[in-house]
């Protein structure tokens, strides 16, 4: 049987480049979705079994879903040719989607046996980078306001951020609690069926990232080089080709990861408040401590809190 590998976020740390670019063209990859950019799935009732999976709350949830949805893949398994087959979406680990310990045992009664790969991104970058493409425009965000209070999109960074933190636990914020999202997958998968990836070593050793997430999906790292070299969707970065390190401080961003890309997506107008940054980090230390002792990965080297 081949395996089904479950890519399942975060957002904003690189999926849509393997999505675009590494899964749908990889010979010995079985990929079945979501695609770039129509963000479907092989067949329209896959797509709607993954959706309603993610995002059912508890009263309308129908388990026949992961019935429906395992009895396909079960026999994808023996009929692929392929070494991996691969189903990759941000949505698991999002705020549109349900609580990450009600999705884990979604995903063992649809999925398994299966293992997940979990891509991260240091929590200020993450949230400048979702503001940028979302926040600001109000998308993905559950607002509790004063009926008097005015509110109108877009908004700056420290507002988008004080709505946020008002409700965390049904915004942004509330998901990236790295620690526990390990904790999560240690109770229902074995560790060697499961790894978290690193935006930042995509972004600044790139093909130690290609070698080892190649060696983890079973599939030829020489040939995933050669796809994914000099592609990069969704580059964040600031003016004159800057980007924001963990620490909120800017540098120069010379990665080959974007020595092709034609599109920056530049944001001037973003001002980091110090003590903001420094509020931020202080609420992952403590998690981004416990992945980092159980995941050995090399958080501190990229700036993340701890």
């Amino acid at each position: 049987m081949v395996p089904i590998y479950l890519h399942v976020g975060y957002p904003k740390t690189g999926t849509t480049t393997l999505q675009a670019h590494l899964f749908p063209k990889h010979p010995e990859i079985d990929y079945i979705g979501k695609y770039i950019p129509s963000l479907g799935y092989e067949t329209p009732n896959i797509g709607y079994l993954i959706n309603h999976i993610i995002s059912a709350n508890g009263m309308r949830f129908d388990r026949e879903a992961c019935r429906s949805l395992k009895s396909i893949l079960d026999e994808r398994r023996h009929s692929s040719q392929a070494k991996a087959i691969i189903i990759s979406t941000e949505s698991f680990l999002h705020v549109a989607g349900t609580d990450f310990d009600i999705l884990a045992r979604r995903i063992l009664d649809a999925f398994a046996p299966c293992r997940i790969m979990v891509s991260l991104r240091e929590q200020v970058d993450l949230l400048l980078s979702f503001y940028r493409t979302h926040g600001k425009y109000g998308q993905y965000v559950f607002v509790h306001k004063e009926q008097s209070e005015p509110l109108s999109f877009p908004i700056s960074f420290d507002s988008w951020l004080d709505i946020n933190m008002r409700t965390i636990d049904r915004n942004l914020p509330g998901i990236l609690y790295y620690g526990e999202v390990d904790l999560i997958l240690q109770n229902n998968f074995s560790s060697e069926d499961f790894k978290f990836f690193l935006y930042e070593e995509m972004r600044d050793d790139f093909e130690a990232y290609v070698g080892s997430l190649s060696r983890f999906l079973g599939i030829d790292a020489a040939m995933s080089w050669d796809i994914l070299r000099g592609r990069h969707e969704n580059p964040s970065t600031l003016q004159n080709g800057q980007i924001l390190d963990g620490r909120g401080e800017s540098r120069l961003y010379l990665s080959p990861v974007l020595a092709d890309a034609k599109h920056v997506a530049a944001d001037a107008s973003i001002r980091l408040n110090p003590s903001r940054v420094a509020e931020i980090r202080a609420l992952y230390a403590d998690s981004n401590r416990r992945l980092a002792r159980h995941g050995h990965l090399a958080l501190e080297r990229y700036g993340y809190a701890l």
